[in-house]
């Protein structure tokens, strides 16, 4: 009875590591590893959209709505790991899947709040250089230099290395200060509106680069990565308790035809 009992269990283990230890599924390991993959790629084709559009390289949005979708729809796939995936492994990696899905959310709505800025901005920089031609064209030498003054301080200002837009500030006083001074001039509401353009560039130049500067500082990227490190020591983990799990299975199929061929000799006899 004792010896049914012992070939009973040495079955039921053998049954249950080789259950595991066949658990490893390919398919669901690629898909899985290459969905981390390629949400790094999409975070980083984001984060260079962003430094396009700042500096007026992008034609349009549309490219920022498609890559926040694919990022909805990897996200979701990551909510699932693969199944092989050990019990005690699946919390950490689903809080770091959690993590990920809440910079994710930060980091479209500073998106949406930068192409706004962004779109202001972008009507402003057109406006200046329009703005000196027609001027010029007028015939008022001193308003076209402040508009031109303004487009190129504009231009420098947008390639230096730290923004400082008071520069600007001061030609926006100087095109108002002359429109208060021309009375009816034809040419005051011109002025007037050069000079809120310029103001607003002086400001909406420095919510862009901080705005620019807080998007990229978000921890996206960083625990993406993160997330694909640990998905990989997991599966690390999981095939060397699979390696280990198949040598046990090693040595009890050789215990198994040693006590089944005792079982039988004792029957014999």
């Amino acid at each position: 009875m004792i010896r049914h009992l012992l070939i009973g269990a040495v079955l039921a283990t053998t049954a249950l590591l080789w259950l595991r230890s066949s658990g490893f599924d390919e398919g669901q390991h690629v898909a899985y590893q290459g969905t981390v993959s390629r949400l790094v790629v999409v975070q980083g084709e984001m984060e260079q959209r962003l430094l396009r559009a700042q500096v007026g390289l992008l034609g349009n949005y549309d490219a920022f709505h498609t890559g926040q979708q694919e990022q909805a729809m990897l996200l979701e796939l990551l909510k699932s790991p693969p199944e092989f995936v050990m019990e005690g492994s699946r919390p950490n990696l689903l809080g770091m899947v959690g993590r990920l899905e809440v910079s994710l959310r930060q980091q479209v709505e500073l998106i949406d709040h930068f192409k706004t800025t962004n779109a202001l901005v972008m009507n402003s920089r057109r406006y200046l250089p329009l703005a000196a031609r027609e001027l010029k064209r007028s015939g008022n030498d001193e308003l076209a230099s402040l508009a031109q003054e303004a487009s190129v301080e504009e231009i420098r200002l947008n390639t230096a290395d730290e923004y400082d837009g008071r520069s600007l500030v001061k030609v926006s006083r100087r095109l108002r200060d002359w429109a208060e001074s021309r009375g009816d001039d034809p040419l005051v509401k011109q002025a007037l509106s050069l000079s809120r353009h310029v103001e607003l560039l002086a400001q909406g130049e420095g919510d862009l680069r901080s705005l620019v500067r807080v998007i990229l500082d978000l921890p996206t990227r960083r625990e993406v990565e993160a997330l694909g490190d640990t998905y990989a020591d997991t599966i690390s983990g999981s095939l060397r308790r699979s390696q280990q799990e198949r040598r046990y299975l090693l040595l009890l199929g050789g215990v198994l035809p040693g006590a089944a061929g005792t079982h039988r000799l004792d029957n014999v006899a």
